[in-house]
């Protein structure tokens, strides 16, 4: 489905945008409007320096195209699973039993949520886990044998 939005620029001609989904077919997963997929590694050209590789990887591609038939905006949008509620306490750094308990919690919270979401069906899926900005630095070792790394996303809500 594309949708078009005409522009009126004060006395001057009348300019049409337009958005497009990319989609690919089934089969072969090549895009089904080839024209539209160059016209984005175009855009991908100019404004990143290279080609999109991974395009293909985006369940969902929006192209907003000029009159001319030149992408000038771009989105792709992705489903990841977000594990906003992810706590072990804070225990006495002199209390061993207490710290090997908490290490303990901390693997057993996350090995439990990792199969549950790949029993989900999000194997091989990137999730989001939410880490309180004040306590990053008490879960730097933990992040990084987990392979963690820093996600720079904006929340909005739709």
């Amino acid at each position: 489905m594309t949708i078009a939005l005409i522009l009126e620029r004060g006395n001057t001609a009348m300019d049409t945008i337009r958005i497009d989904p990319l989609e690919w077919n089934v089969g072969t997963g090549e895009a089904k409007d080839l024209a539209l997929f160059e016209a984005i590694m175009r855009f991908a050209e100019k404004e990143f320096g290279e080609r999109l590789a991974n395009l293909g990887s985006y369940q969902r591609v929006y192209a907003v195209r000029n009159e001319a038939g030149e992408v000038i905006a771009l989105s792709g949008a992705v489903v990841r699973f977000d594990i906003p509620l992810f706590h072990v306490g804070n225990p006495n750094p002199s209390d061993r039993a207490a710290i090997r308990d908490a290490l303990a919690g901390s693997d057993l919270l996350y090995n439990r949520m990792k199969h549950y979401i790949e029993d989900a069906g999000g194997r091989g899926f990137d999730a989001f886990v939410y880490v309180a900005p004040d306590a990053s630095n008490r879960w730097e070792k933990f992040l990084a044998r987990i392979g963690a790394v820093e996600a720079h996303r904006h929340m909005v809500r739709l």
